[in-house]
């Protein structure tokens, strides 16, 4: 059984009082800021699944697998079939995206591309998105600098 004289020697053959400090609070504060930054990022992405397919449509047509890797990719963020493949569904619904099958290579893929309508309303989405940025962030910008 160690005496509170023998931890106390222990401690200082560990030199523990000469460690340099680390601020704890500095670090834990800086991960949960990193984790609420993660779940912004993911409300973001998952709350706008239809638009965010719209635009990855609007630069080039996929096929859903292509599109949840992008999404990966680009955010950071993972949005399984059981959220993309239902999104797409309603979009080409409502004849903002039409789908082909491409039988070309081993396994069939059904491509996405988006429509005329729905490279309109994106169009029209992305003007709002800016506007609403601006709106949002100048506070932010005028504070920092």
């Amino acid at each position: 059984m160690l005496t509170y004289k023998k931890m106390e020697k222990d401690s200082e053959a560990l030199d523990i009082d000469k460690r340099p400090l680390i601020d704890v609070r500095s670090e834990n504060a800086k991960r949960r800021c990193r984790m609420r930054m993660n779940e912004f990022v993911r409300n973001l992405v998952s709350k706008n699944a239809s638009y965010i397919l719209l635009c990855m449509l609007a630069k080039a047509p996929m096929h859903g697998y292509g599109l949840i890797k992008t999404i990966r990719k680009t955010f950071g963020v993972y949005l399984g079939p059981s959220t993309i493949y239902p999104t797409l569904a309603s979009l080409e619904r409502k004849e903002l995206v039409d789908s082909q099958w491409d039988t070309t290579g081993v396994r069939p893929r059904k491509i996405y591309n988006i429509t005329s309508e729905g490279r309109q309303l994106v169009t029209q989405q992305n003007v709002e998105f800016q506007r609403m940025l601006r709106v949002i962030a100048t506070p932010l910008i005028e504070t920092t600098t």
